[in-house]
């Protein structure tokens, strides 16, 4: 047995005996061979071991920084937020005497965004463009978007939301910037480029906007001087969402046709 065993390790193919065994040099160069094979074969599964402990590491490493790179994108963007949050808090109406009424209302931040906002924008900027792959990244440029968007610069906003659009993290968010990109189209008048983006929006499946986005497209076609797809779509709220308040919309805008 011990012979079968030492013929199996060293590869032969032939069963060996006292016969074949001659000498002892050639039962210690059996012996050097099957100690050879397990030396190979302990060093290929140490190598394979320490491949398996490196490739562990390299992970561990790349979830570590990008656990240490979304915190500090976080921290970046609420900088950011809270530069805006100030000069919108300049503007805030003043409560009266005693906690009384406001005395007046504010008009709000006047001027071009890019100097009343000066401080934050720079900011949102650099938090899309250091950690643009991350959440927070997205989150910028969608307050970029809003920003300009409010003060009623649709062009930059436009601009915003399609970066925005580039790295929505999942469906909703991506419906969420489709749809404010399609607002940003029509207040330009490019009401084919909003049809499309509210066109993508309603692709996407997400029936909670859909009766909103089937009258922004409605009303995107009206726009573009076509009532009969402007008809058809608001036919689809009153027949898909029937006695919702999208559907009483739609029939008032019907009777403007």
């Amino acid at each position: 047995m011990v012979f079968e065993s030492l013929t199996r390790a060293s590869g032969s193919g032939q069963r060996l005996s006292r016969k074949v065994l001659k000498s002892p040099d050639e039962f210690l160069s059996i012996l050097r061979k099957l100690f050879s094979r397990l030396v190979d074969e302990g060093r290929i599964a140490i190598f394979l071991a320490l491949g398996a402990l490196v490739a562990l590491a390299g992970i561990v490493s790349v979830i570590q920084y990008r656990k240490g790179e979304a915190k500090d994108a976080a921290e970046a963007l609420y900088v950011a937020d809270s530069s805006a949050r100030k000069v919108l808090e300049k503007f805030a109406p003043q409560a009266g005497p005693d906690g009384a009424a406001p005395v007046a209302e504010s008009a709000g931040p006047q001027g071009p965004v890019d100097e009343t906002f000066s401080d934050a924008i720079a900011k949102y900027k650099v938090v899309s463009e250091k950690y643009g792959s991350t959440f927070p990244g997205f989150q910028a440029r969608l307050r970029l978007g809003n920003l300009y968007y409010d003060h009623k610069e649709y062009a930059q906003a436009a601009q915003w939301f399609e970066q925005a659009l580039d790295n929505a993290p999942a469906r909703m968010e991506k419906v969420f910037v489709l749809k404010n990109l399609g607002h940003a189209y029509e207040n330009q008048s490019k009401f084919s480029d909003a049809i499309s983006a509210y066109d993508k929006a309603l692709n996407l499946g997400d029936v909670g906007v859909k009766g909103e986005l089937l009258l922004n497209q409605a009303r995107s076609w009206m726009g573009a001087g076509d009532p009969e797809k402007a008809r058809a779509a608001l036919e689809r709220v009153t027949s898909e969402m029937s006695g919702t308040p999208y559907a009483q919309t739609a029939e008032e805008l019907k009777r403007q046709l």
